[in-house]
């Protein structure tokens, strides 16, 4: 964050709202190597994803910290130009995120629309890896302090990929490679303004909960506001954290690039963006952003796809007992992982007590009753579910209950003939076997037909014939 001129501007950061516990670390301290400092980066990066860097003893750090006041006094002017004009700058998503958002244009975890403007300069345009962009007036005026900005930036970020990599046991520079400043990539310096808010009991969502991208985050603000979801917390509004923000320091996130080249081991955390709590909600919220993408190049050479197959490679050399290593290395002669990685990805992704759809959850007793999750359904399954009720014959509402249920899926009427079938029961009134026809009694109408033939009716009369032997044996 900018140093302590700015944070005497605004309203204090309230102590009575929950607070996600990060650790402090020092840039001089990892700049000179300090074991304990990185290891405790380390574990950050791992747990939560976050933590907070402290630029004040380091002459990079200050210097800095300087260009992120300079870089708050260019969204100043930059956002001082009203939306009208902004508008003819404005970003087109999905394809080119420079440039212009005004407020309203994503959903947010409620439903509503979000409250943050923001403006995305493009580093290449800044360094000269493309050809100059067309910028707002302020930000042309401003190329070569938004220059210094990145480069400053872009050394902090090497330095802690270099701890990183060190941890995880790679190669010099084989993370910090894929961020250079000579090739082309998304990395973008980010303005952003939330203008002030009514106080109420009701936190609005300005921006919704994400995930950044990219490979690592610095995060300049002053005025509260950014949340982080907590490792193994369900997304409930009680179980969002604060970070609150700290005269002299950047707060530092791992983006999703990060999490997928390391295998899982490292972490990246759902964050947003809300109403800033107590009097702070009096205060426009204005933050700066650096964020890295891997630049195009190196990226398509390797990381997603290759570390999904050898994630694969790796639960096949379990399986037939010989070494993930040898497999690896023999794969995939350019892209070498760390057997540390190797390792530690194997153990949270696939080992024979561990899968990937474990939660953990602690014993009885030492979470509230709330939190501790079913016995019947801690690795699957709905929360709460019925036991006996499993997914196991795809029998039952939405395929959750016993074999028979399913007709509480429609609104059948049973009393009623099944529509649009080709049951035998479907128009059964309408249809006769030759077995059933039964002709009708033809009806001879004289005013229709003329007189009938009267000889040949007379022939067809039955009369009543008397034999001479039956009349014999009458008299007798």
């Amino acid at each position: 964050m900018p140093t302590e001129k700015y944070f005497d501007q605004a309203p204090p950061f309230p102590e009575d709202v929950p607070k996600l516990s990060i650790p402090s670390i020092s840039l001089l301290s990892l700049q000179n190597g300090d074991s304990e400092t990185t290891q405790k980066m380390y574990e950050a990066c791992q747990v939560d994803g976050f933590f907070i860097l402290d630029l004040s003893e380091s002459d990079g750090g200050k210097l800095l910290l300087q260009n992120a006041e300079q870089m708050f006094e260019l969204a100043g002017e930059v956002f001082a130009l009203g939306s009208e004009i902004l508008e003819t700058f404005a970003y087109q998503p999905p394809h080119d995120l420079t440039g212009y958002k005004s407020t309203g244009k994503l959903r947010t975890d409620d439903g509503k629309l979000d409250l943050i403007e923001m403006y995305n300069i493009n580093q290449d345009d800044m360094v000269g890896n493309s050809p100059p962009r067309r910028n707002p007036d302020p930000i042309q005026r401003h190329r070569e302090n938004i220059k210094e900005f990145i480069h400053l930036c872009h050394s902090v970020v090497t330095i802690i990929q270099h701890r990183l990599e060190e941890q995880l046991g790679l190669k010099p520079d084989q993370l910090s490679s894929f961020n250079s400043l000579h090739d082309q990539s998304d990395t973008s310096v980010r303005l952003l303004r939330t203008q002030t808010q009514t106080v109420t009991k009701e936190s609005s969502i300005a921006l919704g909960g994400h995930t950044d991208i990219g490979t690592i985050t610095l995060l300049f603000n002053v005025v509260g506001g950014l949340q982080v979801l907590p490792a193994n917390k369900e997304n409930l509004p009680a179980n969002w954290r604060y970070i609150r923000p700290q005269p002299n320091c950047a707060i530092v996130n791992i983006g999703d690039t990060t999490v997928e080249w390391t295998g899982g081991v490292l972490r990246s955390s759902l964050h947003r963006v809300i109403k800033p709590p107590g009097e702070q909600a009096h205060a426009v919220r204005q933050s700066v952003a650096y964020e890295v993408t891997s630049h195009e190049s190196r990226a398509s050479e390797d990381p997603t796809e290759q570390f999904k197959i050898i994630k694969l490679l790796s639960c096949y050399a379990i399986q037939s007992s010989s070494s993930v290593s040898t497999i690896i290395f023999q794969k995939f002669p350019l892209y070498l992982p760390s057997p540390k990685i190797l390792q530690l990805s194997l153990n949270i992704i696939m080992t024979r007590s561990h899968k990937v759809t474990d939660r953990e959850y602690p014993a009885e007793g030492e979470m509230p009753a709330r939190e501790n999750l079913p016995r019947y359904f801690a690795k699957s399954g709905p929360t709460d579910a019925d036991p006996r009720k499993t997914k196991k014959d795809g029998g039952g509402k939405g395929n959750w209950g016993r074999s028979g249920e399913e007709v509480h899926d429609y609104g059948y009427t049973m009393n009623n003939a099944r529509r649009r079938s080709n049951s035998s029961i479907q128009g059964l009134a309408d249809f006769r076997t030759k077995f059933e026809t039964i002709e009708p009694e033809p009806v001879f109408e004289e005013k229709l037909h003329g007189p009938g033939d009267v000889r040949v009716a007379d022939e067809n009369a039955v009369t009543k014939v008397e034999s001479t032997s039956s009349s014999a044996e009458s008299e007798n």
